[in-house]
C-alpha cells in the first residue's frame, strides 16, 4: 500500500467506531480508501478527521521495526481476522514474524500472590521453549510475569491499550523495550493516546483474537482477566484456568471460570494435550522432544536444591508452612522450589499441600 493510501486509511480507522466491515463495504462501493474521500464522502463520518495525526504516524513508521499495518496486509494476525470486530489498522513496533506464530495468552491480576507469580512465570517459559509465543497486556502482576517468563527464552507479544507512544504503565517502559527487541507490541489506538478505563476491555479482544488459547492464572471475581476469558469463548477459543486456594480472593474468578466450564490445568502437559491438534508441526516435535526429556529426567536423581523439600515429603500431605519450618527456607523460595519439583514431576499439589509422588 502507497503511502498516499495509508494517509487516508489511517484518517478513517481513527474515526469511532470503525472496525474492518465499515472499510470492506467502502473499499465494495468505491474501490479504494482514496476514493472515497476524493468522491467527497466525508460528511457522513461522525468526528473530525486529523490529519495532523495521520501525518505524526507516517513519521513514525519510517523508523526501524515500527510499521502500520492494514487488515489486508499479509503480516496482519490471521487469526485476529476471525473475529467480527477486528480492527482495520494495527501499529506494530518489534517483529511482524510473531504475529503469525502460534500464540497463548496468559492473564491474570495485578495484586498477584507468590503462587501465581511462580505459575505465570513457570507456564510461560515453559511455552516459550517450546517454540510458543507468550501474548499479554504489559499490565503490573501476572501480564508482567508471563512476558518475563517468555522473555527468559523465546518470544512475547504485549498488547496495549494505550498508543505505542504512550506505554502503559510507565514503570514497564524498559520491559516494553525488551519485549519490542523480542517480540512485538502491538496496539490498535493512535500512537499519543492515553489509556484510559474503556481502552482495556477494548484491547483484551485482541490479547484472546490473536491466539489459539489464554490461561487464566489468578483471577479476583470482578477482574479484567475475566472479560478477555468472556471474549475467548465468544471467539471460539479455548479457556484453561488455573485452581487456588478456596480461601483466595486471587482465585475466586478462576474457580468461577471452572464452574462455567474452563479446562482446569494444573501443568504445562495439561494444556498441550488439549491444544496439540491446532500446534503446528515443529511445536509437536518439540512437544514429543520434551516428554522423552522429562521421562529420562524423571529416572535421575533430584537436583540437589530439591533435597531438602524431598527429605521431608512422604505420602502424608504437608503444607507450605510446615515446609519452611522445618527447612529453614523462605516461604518464596519452598514455593519456587515446589512448583518446579512439581512441573517435573517429582511432587504433587493436593487439599491442604503437597506430597511425594512415588518413583
Amino acid at each position: 500500500m502507497d503511502q498516499e493510501e495509508l494517509a487516508y486509511w489511517l484518517a478513517l480507522a481513527h474515526q469511532p467506531k470503525v472496525n474492518c466491515k465499515f472499510f470492506k463495504k467502502i473499499l465494495q462501493e468505491n474501490g479504494s480508501i482514496q476514493a472515497f474521500f476524493q468522491a467527497r464522502s466525508t460528511h457522513k463520518l461522525k468526528a473530525k478527521l486529523d490529519w495532523d495525526l495521520v501525518e505524526f504516524s507516517l513519521r513514525w513508521a519510517e523508523q526501524k521495526n515500527h510499521h502500520i499495518l492494514s487488515y489486508t496486509d499479509k503480516a496482519y494476525p490471521k487469526l485476529l481476522l476471525e473475529i467480527s470486530d477486528a480492527p482495520p489498522i494495527l501499529f506494530v513496533k518489534g517483529s511482524l514474524a510473531v504475529l503469525n506464530e502460534c500464540q497463548i495468552a496468559m492473564v491474570g491480576c495485578r495484586r498477584m500472590s507468590q503462587y501465581g507469580k511462580n505459575i505465570a512465570y513457570q507456564f510461560a517459559k515453559s511455552l516459550a521453549e517450546l517454540g510458543i509465543v507468550i501474548t499479554s497486556g504489559l499490565a503490573i502482576g501476572i501480564d508482567a510475569q508471563s512476558h518475563q517468563g517468555a522473555l527468559s527464552c523465546g518470544h512475547s507479544i504485549a498488547v496495549l491499550g494505550s498508543g505505542l507512544e504512550r506505554i502503559y504503565p510507565n514503570s514497564h517502559r524498559e520491559l516494553a523495550q525488551r519485549i519490542s527487541e523480542k517480540g512485538a507490541l502491538v496496539s490498535e489506538f493512535p500512537l499519543n493516546m492515553q489509556a484510559n478505563k474503556l481502552s482495556f476491555p477494548q484491547r483484551n479482544r485482541l490479547i484472546s483474537g490473536m491466539s489459539i488459547a489464554i490461561i487464566v492464572v489468578e483471577a479476583a471475581i470482578k477482574s479484567g482477566s475475566l472479560i478477555t476469558a468472556k471474549y475467548a469463548l465468544q471467539q471460539n477459543r479455548e479457556v484453561f484456568t488455573v485452581p487456588g486456594s478456596i480461601h483466595s480472593i486471587q482465585s475466586k474468578g478462576c474457580h468461577q471460570l471452572i464452574r462455567q466450564g474452563a479446562v482446569l490445568i494444573e501443568s504445562v502437559q495439561d494444556i498441550l494435550l488439549e491444544l496439540k491438534p491446532q500446534l503446528n508441526e515443529k511445536i509437536k516435535v518439540a512437544v514429543t522432544d520434551l516428554q522423552l526429556i522429562k521421562e529420562r529426567d524423571n529416572d535421575k536423581k533430584a537436583p540437589a536444591e530439591y533435597t531438602a523439600i524431598l527429605e521431608q515429603l512422604g505420602s502424608d500431605t504437608l503444607s507450605i508452612d510446615h515446609l519452611v519450618a522445618q527447612t529453614g527456607l523462605t516461604i518464596e523460595q519452598v514455593s519456587s522450589i515446589l512448583l518446579m519439583m512439581e512441573l517435573k514431576g517429582f511432587v504433587s499439589q493436593v487439599p491442604g499441600g503437597y506430597i511425594r509422588n512415588k518413583a
